[in-house]
């Protein structure tokens, strides 16, 4: 909830009591995991790039010979990564 809400606003106007509210929880809830909005955003950013280099590992390790049609794969991904 936190990565589409500050995606859709913005770190400045992504409000905890948005992001709770788009997660179904309380703001305590929230804050009983991370200390700051700003430790949250750095897990969810965290997350968001571990899963989009992932994706992109995944790719190449299912290539066995890297030619054109493998590379508009890997451009495709990443263009949907992205």
């Amino acid at each position: 909830a936190a990565e589409e809400v500050v995606a859709r606003l913005g770190f400045g106007a992504a409000a905890l009591e948005v992001i709770a509210d788009a997660a179904g929880y309380t703001r305590g809830a929230i804050y009983s995991h991370f200390g700051t909005k700003e430790e949250l955003f750095l897990a969810v950013s965290d997350r968001y790039w571990r899963r989009y280099f992932d994706n992109f590992a995944e790719v190449m390790a299912s290539a066995s010979r890297v030619g054109a049609h493998e590379l508009d794969e890997i451009a495709e991904r990443w263009r949907q990564l992205s």
